[in-house]
C-alpha cells in the first residue's frame, strides 16, 4: 500500500519540477521580461509540437518537402527556446518570426490558402507586444515581416497549390489551426489579464503604503493640500500652543548602553509618546535626539489648544516615569510649553517636514531647555490661558537665553472641581 501511494507522489513531483523548469523563470531574467519569457516559452514549446505533428500530416497527404522543413524547424524553434531562457527574448522572437514567415509562404503554396496555416503569422504581432519596455523599432522588425508575408498571401490566396488535397481534409485542418492560432492568442489574453491583476492589485498596494507613510509625516489635510496642488504650503496661526519634551540626562546614561539598547528604550518612549499624542487629537512635529515636539491648535484651529496641550504634558511626564521604573531605568522628561502666533508649513523637496516658526515655537525650547527635570514649565502666555483650570507653582522670572527674564510657572495638574 505504501508503495502505491509514494509511486504518483513521486510522478506527481517529477512532472512540477519539469514545469518548473519550462515555465519558472532563470535567474538570468529581468522581472519587466518575465511576461515575454512566460509567452514564448509557450509559444516555442506549442510550436514544436505542432511541427512535429504536421511532420506526420504532411507525410500522410504526400507533400514530402513540407514534411522536411517541418523537421528542420522543430530544432530551429527549440533553439529560439533556449534563446528566450537566456533572456535573449528579442533573438529567439526574431529565429521565430522568419521561421514562421518561410514556413507560411511554404505551406500556403504547397498546399493551398483552405489550410489555414497563414493565420499562425497573426501570433507574431500578439508575441511582439509582449517585448518589455519602449523597444519600438524591434517591435516594429518583428511585426512588419509577418503582417507582409500574410497581405502577401491573402493577395495570393486563389493560387493553384503544388499537392491536390481533399476540401474535407483541407476544411479539418482550416478549423484545427483556426482554433489553434485563436487559442494561443486567447492564452496571450488571459495571460495579460492576470498579470493586469496582480500589477493593480500591487499598484494599489503601494498606493494604500504611501498613503499611509505620507500621513506619518504630514498631517492629513496637508498632505491632501499638498497632492492637489503641489504648491508651498504656509499658513500662520494667530493662537496655538507649542509643546517640548527631552529626556534629562539621556546623552549622558546613552553612553554607557549599547546602541540597540539607546534606540529601544527611545522606540518605547516615542511610541508611547505618539499614542498619547493621537489619543488627544494634537499634532506630533517631530524629535529632535532625545527631544519631542508637539503642537497645537494647528493645522486645524482648536480654542481649546492650551488645555489640551496642557493635559498632554502632564501625561508625558507619567509615560517617563512609569516607562523608566518598567526598565529599571532613571527615565525623566523635561517639558516646556508657550501659547501664541506660529506660522506652518512644509519644508523641503525631498524627505518632506511639516515644521513651525516664530517666536512662540522659540519660548516654547526655551521654556523646555530652561525647565525642572520630571517638571513642567509654562510661560506666562499659556499660565493666563489655563490659570483657571489647572494649579500652578509660581516659579518666578527666571533667565531665558535671548529673552532676558520672563515670569514662568511649574504645572501641577488640574484644579479639583468641588462636588
Amino acid at each position: 500500500m505504501e508503495t502505491r501511494h509514494t509511486e504518483p507522489a513521486a510522478a506527481s513531483s517529477r512532472t512540477a519540477r519539469v514545469v518548473r523548469f519550462l515555465f519558472e523563470p532563470p535567474p538570468g531574467v529581468r522581472p519587466e521580461a518575465v511576461r515575454t519569457f512566460v509567452l514564448l516559452t509557450v509559444g516555442t514549446l506549442a510550436a514544436t509540437v505542432l511541427h512535429l505533428a504536421y511532420v506526420f500530416i504532411f507525410l500522410g497527404l504526400g507533400a514530402t518537402g513540407m514534411a522536411q522543413l517541418n523537421l528542420v524547424s522543430i530544432p530551429t524553434y527549440l533553439l529560439a527556446f533556449l534563446l528566450n531562457r537566456r533572456g535573449r527574448h528579442a533573438a529567439a522572437l526574431a529565429i521565430a518570426v522568419i521561421e514562421l514567415c518561410v514556413h507560411q509562404v511554404c505551406a500556403v503554396y504547397s498546399i493551398g490558402w483552405a489550410a489555414g496555416l497563414q493565420y499562425y503569422l497573426l501570433v507574431a504581432p500578439a508575441c511582439a507586444a509582449t517585448l518589455p519596455g519602449r523597444r519600438l523599432a524591434v517591435k516594429v522588425w518583428i511585426t512588419l515581416p509577418a503582417l507582409a508575408t500574410f497581405l502577401f498571401l491573402l493577395a495570393n490566396s486563389d493560387i493553384v497549390p503544388a499537392h491536390a488535397v481533399d476540401l474535407t481534409v483541407l476544411l479539418v485542418l482550416g478549423a484545427i489551426n483556426v482554433a489553434s492560432v485563436f487559442g494561443l492568442l486567447g492564452l496571450f489574453v488571459y495571460h495579460y489579464a492576470g498579470a493586469a491583476e496582480v500589477a493593480e492589485a500591487r499598484l494599489q498596494q503601494e498606493f494604500a503604503r504611501a498613503e499611509s507613510l505620507l500621513h506619518n509625516i504630514l498631517p492629513v489635510s496637508i498632505a491632501d493640500r499638498l497632492k492637489r496642488s503641489g504648491n508651498l504650503i504656509a499658513d500662520g496661526f494667530a493662537d496655538a500652543s507649542v509643546l517640548f519634551a527631552d529626556i534629562v540626562g539621556f546623552t549622558d546614561l546613552s553612553a554607557r548602553m549599547e546602541p540597540a539598547r539607546v534606540v529601544a528604550i527611545l522606540n518605547e518612549v516615542f511610541s508611547a509618546l505618539d499614542a498619547a499624542v493621537e489619543r488627544s487629537g494634537l499634532e506630533k512635529i517631530k524629535t529632535i535626539g532625545d527631544a519631542y515636539m508637539v503642537a497645537a491648535g494647528i493645522p486645524e484651529p482648536r480654542a481649546d489648544h492650551a488645555e489640551a496641550v496642557a493635559d498632554l504634558a502632564l501625561e508625558i511626564v507619567t509615560i517617563a516615569r512609569e516607562t523608566g521604573d518598567r526598565l529599571g531605568i532613571p527615565l525623566r522628561m523635561r517639558v516646556g510649553i508657550n501659547s501664541g502666533p506660529v506660522v506652518a508649513g512644509v519644508i523641503g523637496q525631498r524627505k518632506f517636514l511639516y515644521d513651525l516658526w516664530g517666536d512662540s515655537v522659540n519660548v516654547a525650547a526655551r521654556m523646555e531647555s530652561a525647565g525642572v527635570a520630571g517638571r513642567i514649565q509654562v510661560s506666562e502666555e499659556t499660565h493666563a490661558r489655563l490659570a483657571d483650570r489647572f494649579d500652578f507653582e509660581a516659579r518666578g522670572e527666571i533667565p531665558i537665553k535671548g529673552k532676558g527674564t520672563m515670569r514662568t510657572w511649574l504645572l501641577v495638574g488640574r484644579k479639583e472641581v468641588a462636588a
